[in-house]
């Protein structure tokens, strides 16, 4: 089972980066403005009122530097901070599950675990390939922050944005 090879071939693998690497290797920068970490892909994942009709959805899940690399239109509330068990979810989800889009403090299901929203925001496009979801929840609240593989856990299921302080900056980051 898996993969074999010789000491004396040379080998490559690519694909996302832990957060442990990320976190090592980008967040502690301090020539950008901000280093974001968010998993990878985002997931398809059903949400729920408690009790009611599920929703498929995209959902993306993102540090709290997301909302300072990222700009959204927040129509109400705010972004959450990490390691709250928040959700900011798109106007128009929110209407598929509450039937209105006034629902900041309302809690709902999200693949059985309850989230409280905290903001939210006007509905994202598709073309937005980096920021795109129809709810966005903390990485800290499922497996993909803690997820690592290959030799001493670098490669996982995150992603890092960086956003410079300046032009200027590029060369240094």
């Amino acid at each position: 089972a898996g993969f074999q090879y010789k000491a004396n071939e040379n080998w490559q693998s690519n694909g996302p980066v832990s957060y442990k690497t990320a976190k090592a290797c980008f967040k502690e920068m301090t020539t950008p403005e901000t280093v974001s970490i968010t998993s990878s892909f985002s997931e398809t994942m059903l949400a729920a009122k408690p009790a009611g009709e599920k929703v498929s959805c995209s959902v993306l899940q993102v540090d709290d530097d997301f909302w300072k690399v990222f700009k959204f239109d927040f129509l109400s509330g705010y972004p959450f901070d990490a390691g709250a068990t928040k959700a900011v979810i798109s106007e128009d989800i929110a209407r598929q599950l509450f039937g209105t889009s006034d629902v900041v403090g309302k809690t709902f299901l999200l693949n059985h675990s309850a989230y409280m929203i905290c903001g939210v925001v006007r509905p994202v496009s598709k073309l937005a390939r980096y920021a795109y979801a129809q709810i966005w929840i903390p990485l800290s609240s499922t497996d993909a922050f803690t997820a690592s593989w290959g030799e001493y856990g670098i490669m996982g299921m995150v992603s890092v944005y960086i956003l410079a302080k300046s032009q200027d900056d590029f060369s240094a980051i």
